[in-house]
């Protein structure tokens, strides 16, 4: 199948819209930038012309296009790891059974399609890990590193606050990459820990080598963090209504909905990058851990499991 045919799959639909929705929100800021004077002279404020992402260097154009090539930049390093990272996070795995029967490794290929379901909970999940951390940061009154503050903010700091987190948002996504591609690395190459418990009473346990590194990181994107993103939605709408009902600020709340979908765009790239390039990588992953003695297994179906006496 040609690489144009597989960038037509329905996988990619929602990958696409984040995209486009991306372009779109950028698009509007530099046109507000650049003619001030249209949509009734809504115009965005200077300091969003001369520092978009403040911890950027350059003007807003040039952090637009920063913002989309540092997630790229870094998906060429990591896919180049890729093998390397697999490995790592094995012997990361590994190390939680000390003090416990250690674990046996095995590759259970997946031979299977991803469904365009799992790439959106792929999008989202990410996105709101870039909300968790660019939040977290916050919390130690970081806002002037990405939102460029002139004067004293008054009572306009719970938007300046918002603004320089859905920015933090928008710079932290190149973290998306470093931390899930991995993961998702581990997942999709079928990297398996299998432990049998001959003299004591535990039931056997074979499971994913991603998935201690997955709810780990799903823990942290909990409940409480969505909570948390309704929270800060509805305060600086709240705030626009109150104090400036028809100006720019209207966008913040804006972009604070559809925050959840505007960040993917900014990894759309790497993440069609990574499913065009999916066979490849997995061959570089098998052929790595097969070198360091990982055999290929067959995980067998449940009743090729059923003891041959309690069969009908």
């Amino acid at each position: 199948m040609s690489k144009i045919s597989s960038l037509l799959k329905k996988k990619f639909v929602p990958v696409y819209i984040c995209f486009i929705l991306t372009i779109l929100l950028y698009g509007i800021i530099f046109l507000l930038a650049r003619f001030p004077n249209i949509l009734f002279g809504l115009g965005i404020p200077e300091e969003f012309v001369t520092h978009f992402v403040k911890i950027i260097p350059g003007p807003l154009w040039s952090d637009i296009l920063l913002l989309y090539l540092i997630p790229l930049g870094v998906y060429i390093g990591m896919q180049y790891l890729s093998p390397y990272s697999t490995r790592f996070y094995m012997r990361l795995h590994k190390s939680f059974y000390v003090l416990r029967t250690k674990p046996i490794y095995g590759i259970n290929p997946n031979e299977g399609h991803i469904s365009t379901g799992k790439i959106f909970l792929r999008l989202l999940k990410g996105s709101f890990l870039s909300f968790v951390i660019a939040t977290g940061i916050m919390q130690f009154g970081l806002t002037p590193i990405f939102r460029h503050i002139t004067g004293e903010p008054g009572t306009i700091i719970t938007l300046f606050r918002a603004e320089a987190i859905f920015l933090a948002t928008f710079f932290f996504s190149f973290l998306i990459v470093i931390i899930y591609f991995p993961i998702w690395n581990l997942e999709d190459s079928g990297l398996v820990a299998y432990r049998k418990f001959t003299k004591k009473r535990k039931n056997p346990d074979i499971e994913g080598v991603n998935r201690i590194f997955r709810d780990f990181i799903e823990y942290s994107i909990s409940f409480s963090t969505i909570l948390v993103y309704f929270n800060l939605f509805f305060n600086t709408l709240t705030w626009v209504i109150n104090y400036d009902p028809t100006g720019a600020s209207l966008l913040i709340p804006l972009i604070l909905i559809f925050l959840p979908f505007l960040i993917p765009g900014l990894y759309a790239i790497p993440m069609i990058l990574y499913e065009l390039n999916f066979d490849k990588n997995m061959k570089r992953i098998h052929k790595h851990l097969e070198k360091k003695e990982i055999p290929h297994i067959a995980v067998p179906d449940f009743y090729d499991l059923v003891k041959k006496g309690e069969k009908k």
